[in-house]
This record gives C-alpha cells, sequence and structure tokens, in this order.
C-alpha cells in the first residue's frame, strides 16, 4: 500500500493513505442530510469530463461544511487548491473548473517567469492530470 504524507501547513491534519485519508469518511451523492458544522468527507475525483483531460491517479478532494450557512468547501490540500459551494457536488465542481484554470494558465507560461509554489503545483497537477488528445479544445 503506497502511503503519501501532505506536507506544508495541513501535515497535521492529514495522512493520506493509497490516495484516501485512513479511516476518513467517504461522501457519497445524495449523502448530506446530518452533516453537521465541522463534518469532512473525502471524494477520489476520477473524472473530469467533458473537459478535455484524463485523470491519472484520483485526485483526493476533502470536503467539508463550513459555518452556520452550511458553505462547503472542497480542497486539493497537496496542490493547495480549494473552492467552495452552496453543496458538496457545487464545491467539488467548482474545484475543478478552478483546478483546471491554474493548470491551463501555469503549463502556458514559461516554467522560467513561475515562483516555487506555483512550479510545485504545476509539478503535482502532472502527476494527477494529463490532457486527452482526443478531446478538442474549445
Amino acid at each position: 500500500m503506497q502511503v503519501t504524507t501532505i506536507t506544508g501547513a495541513c501535515a497535521p491534519l492529514v495522512r493520506w493513505v493509497g490516495g484516501l485519508s485512513a479511516g476518513a469518511p467517504i461522501l457519497s451523492a445524495g449523502a448530506t442530510r446530518g452533516i453537521e458544522w465541522g463534518d469532512y468527507y473525502f471524494v477520489p475525483v476520477t473524472n473530469l469530463s467533458p473537459e478535455p483531460y484524463g485523470v491519472l491517479k484520483p485526485l483526493p478532494v476533502l470536503v467539508e461544511c463550513s459555518g452556520e450557512e452550511h458553505e462547503w468547501i472542497a480542497t486539493l490540500l497537496e496542490v493547495n487548491l480549494c473552492s467552495s459551494g452552496d453543496n458538496p457536488v457545487a464545491a467539488v465542481e467548482n474545484l475543478k473548473t478552478y483546478m483546471l484554470d491554474i493548470y491551463d494558465t501555469l503549463a502556458e507560461d514559461d516554467p522560467r517567469n513561475l515562483g516555487p509554489e506555483p512550479l510545485r503545483q504545476l509539478r503535482l497537477l502532472r502527476e494527477y492530470l494529463v490532457r486527452r488528445p482526443d478531446v478538442e479544445q474549445g
């Protein structure tokens, strides 16, 4: 079993085992009843369709309920990206869109123009994503 440890500010919070946190619940579609503030789940993102990208390995996304208004936050901890939504599905979909926008922006830039953190993010995103040649860009 492959163990990947999250580094940085979130290191004390999460230890990843095979792409998912050991012992953490996995959020299934429609499972939002009874969710309380502070609850968190892991969602393995394995599909980015209809976008022109494939997933090389599941993206381990942390989804948590935050605040009294039940705002949902989806975070790709390792890459230091997050987005929010009114429900867990919206938060994950918004994160996927944001992640691909960041990936495209970083990949189009000359690496010499990127700082250490954007370079790290690009390197990590390339471990998870690949552009599918069979899909034309819009």
